[in-house]
């Protein structure tokens, strides 16, 4: 981290993740940090995105969260946990890939993460920008509702009649938002797939299975009628030219 002792940051950023918002005066009161160092330190944290400051008070971002989970603080893990809405085994499962690539911090310096679907694109420099790799390293893992979270919230793709979400490709449906509510749902209110916030059971490569166990069928065709065929056309294209770009 080139001009930023990574010590002198996370100390900032430590007391802004048990404190909340807080002045800058007050950071320097609380820490070892000279008053000179706060204020410096601060402002790097806030030009690489670690924190937000106003005229104020300094909060950490996301962005922050995210780095001291790599950085192994158990907590920053499990507030992560509590935004995106998933089980902390799925966000500890994450944060152990990404902290495997030793240049992380250097490539999280230089990714921009405003929030939590921007996430995808520090996984998609990770993976030399191919997304059909990341999903099939993720799927059938502690990874796949996460990875299909950020997929359904960071492209382009199709609400059907129940509420569901789908993300689609040549290959069929890459990533799903599942509102089907049933007793009999494999992916209940305790599976590590749904998640806490919004309901939705996130899955990879859906293949509706649970569907067809229901109804006892071997197939399921899925017709998804907009209304403008261009403008089905166009999420679909848009996804493939992406998928065509990674």
């Amino acid at each position: 981290m080139a001009n930023v002792e990574l010590n002198k940051l996370v100390e900032i950023l430590n007391y802004l993740l048990e404190h909340g918002a807080s002045s800058t005066y007050d950071i320097y009161r609380n820490t070892r940090l000279s008053l000179a160092t706060t204020y410096r330190y601060v402002k790097k944290a806030a030009g690489l995105g670690y924190v937000e400051v106003d005229d104020m008070f300094v909060d950490i971002t996301i962005k922050g969260i995210l780095l001291l989970a790599i950085l192994g603080n158990e907590y920053a893990a499990y507030r992560l946990s509590r935004i995106i809405g998933f089980k902390d085994g799925v966000i500890k499962s994450f944060i152990n890939v990404i902290r495997n690539y030793s240049n992380i911090i250097d490539v999280l310096n230089s990714t921009e993460i405003k929030s939590i679907k921007d996430i995808l694109s520090l996984l998609l420099s990770l993976f030399n920008n191919n997304l059909i790799n990341v999903v099939k390293y993720s799927i059938n893992t502690l990874l796949e509702p996460l990875i299909a979270y950020l997929i359904i919230n960071f492209i382009p793709g199709i609400k059907l009649p129940n509420g569901s979400k789908i993300v689609i490709s040549n290959e069929g449906v890459i990533a799903i938002a599942c509102s089907f509510k049933d007793e009999h749902c494999p992916y209940g209110k305790d599976s590590i797939y749904r998640n806490s916030n919004d309901g939705f059971v996130y899955r990879l490569m859906c293949r509706f299975d649970c569907i067809k166990r229901k109804y006892g069928i071997d197939d399921i065709n899925i017709n998804i009628n907009i209304g403008v065929n261009s403008h089905f056309n166009s999420v679909e294209i848009h996804f493939l030219n992406q998928a065509r770009k990674c």
